[in-house]
């Protein structure tokens, strides 16, 4: 849960064990005195009611729900993230009532939801298309380096007819060099 807090009191109701930490600017548990977070500063929640603050600070005890807002300035925000036992985050309110809450707010929250939809579909494709074109890339160099070894043992057969070529002629050659010779010594004999 990402919590956008302003002055007005917010009632957060966590369903689990977790962690509030401050992005920015400074919360405040309005449900207690000398309780507060400053940014980079996180809570830990056990599940049952309990806050644990930093050190030098009260922890809170019994509190299922606790009113949340800024201590100074005009906003703070927060994130509360589960345990990983904890498969729900919680809820965050108004501390007065939801009467207040208007059909634009719900509209903007429909488009933001649409906007970010249409993200995450334009990063699938890009995605499917990058796969697509490595599988292509991968074949077509599985492609090369079979041609490039089909050279090589035509490369390699060429040249070792080539050599049996010249050991062939090159017995041959001594054969008749060694009939020569024979042939001169019958003469001389």
């Amino acid at each position: 849960v990402t919590l956008n807090l302003t002055n007005t009191p917010q009632l957060f109701t966590p369903s689990g064990a977790g962690t509030l930490f401050v992005n920015s600017g400074e919360l405040d548990f309005t449900d207690t005195s000398n309780t507060f977070l400053h940014v980079g500063e996180s809570s830990t929640y056990d599940g049952a009611g309990n806050w644990t603050q930093p050190s030098g600070r009260p922890t809170i005890s019994g509190a299922s729900s606790i009113n949340l807002s800024v201590l100074s300035g005009s906003n703070a925000t927060a994130t509360f993230t589960p345990n990983a036992s904890n498969t729900n985050t919680g809820s965050v309110a108004a501390a007065g009532s939801l009467a207040s809450l208007s059909l634009s707010t719900i509209t903007d929250a429909i488009a933001d939801v649409a906007t970010h939809r249409a993200t995450n579909g334009a990063t699938q494709s890009r995605l499917g298309f990058a796969d697509e074109l490595l599988t292509v890339n991968q074949a077509n160099l599985e492609a090369a380096n079979s041609r490039i070894t089909d050279v090589d043992v035509a490369a390699e057969s060429t040249q070792m007819a080539r050599y049996n070529i010249l050991v062939q002629s090159g017995t041959a050659m001594l054969s008749q060099a060694n009939q020569s010779a024979q042939a001169a010594l019958r003469l001389i004999s």
